[in-house]
């Protein structure tokens, strides 16, 4: 199948000073050239090899400008689907899509402990089974889902600039954060949140989230939850992350 992306906006996040552009365009340039064999390119597009059907995949900082576009894609029944990265305000028409929303703000200057959170290592495997199919069986995430999560959690010391902390009540972990830092371009990332469902809405989501930020002071933030999920997106909210773009919405398919 042919993947579409437009080259245009790939350009503009390579020269943007704002580190979560910059973020999005090592990932893509790392998907597109890296994974995927980009193999044509134009000045607006880079086709990856496929078959007759293809995936398109915009990058928005204006949507009016871009409903022209998308409507021909809308339109073509040899696209299978569309996936938009939008940079700012979401339109309401949008908001019914499936995707993930990105959420920025500055590290907090205090330094917190707490000794009921841990660093997850290759020591807490048989912990980290039982909580990943827990998740699951609570239907959080998927049964591959929880497969994905277990095995990057367990191999995490690989990935040098991703840490998970566990949240333990009772010796049981009931909870984890996700951390990324990037030393260079001087942010850090959170990329996952997830609390065992008898334990919510007490505070633990907050706590890890709080523990995590007083990491690396004054540096800034970026928290990507899913579009359609309400707790998180208040979870967000809460801990003073503004509203900062949407990745990956999927509008056709």
């Amino acid at each position: 199948m042919n993947r579409i992306t437009h080259k245009e906006f790939l350009n503009k996040l390579k020269n943007s000073d704002n580190t979560l552009m910059k973020e999005l365009y090592s990932q893509w340039k790392n998907w597109l050239y890296n994974e995927y064999k980009a193999y044509e390119h134009n000045e607006n597009l880079i086709l990856l090899k496929g078959k007759d059907k293809y995936e398109v995949n915009i990058f928005i900082l204006n949507y009016k400008d871009y409903q022209e576009l998308l409507n021909k894609y809308k339109d073509d029944i040899n696209c299978i689907s569309i996936y938009v990265s939008l940079i700012g305000y979401l339109p309401e028409e949008l908001d019914k899509y499936c995707g993930f929303r990105c959420y920025q703000r500055i590290g907090i200057n205090e330094i917190i402990t707490d000794n009921n959170i841990k660093l997850l290592t290759e020591n807490n495997k048989l912990e980290i089974t039982e909580f990943c199919n827990k998740l699951s069986k609570q239907g959080r995430i998927s049964k591959e889902e929880a497969e994905t999560l277990q095995y990057y959690i367990e191999n995490i010391n690989e990935f040098r600039k991703y840490k998970t902390y566990g949240y333990y009540k009772d010796k049981i972990l009931i909870g984890f954060i996700m951390h990324f830092h990037d030393a260079i371009l001087k942010y850090s990332h959170i990329s996952d949140i997830g609390v065992l469902k008898e334990y919510r809405r007490l505070g633990i989501g907050t706590k890890l989230s709080n523990f995590v930020l007083s990491k690396y002071p004054n540096e800034k933030y970026h928290y990507q939850v899913n579009h359609l999920n309400k707790e998180s997106i208040g979870l967000s909210k809460k801990l003073g992350f503004e509203f900062a773009g949407v990745r990956e919405l999927m509008i056709k398919g």
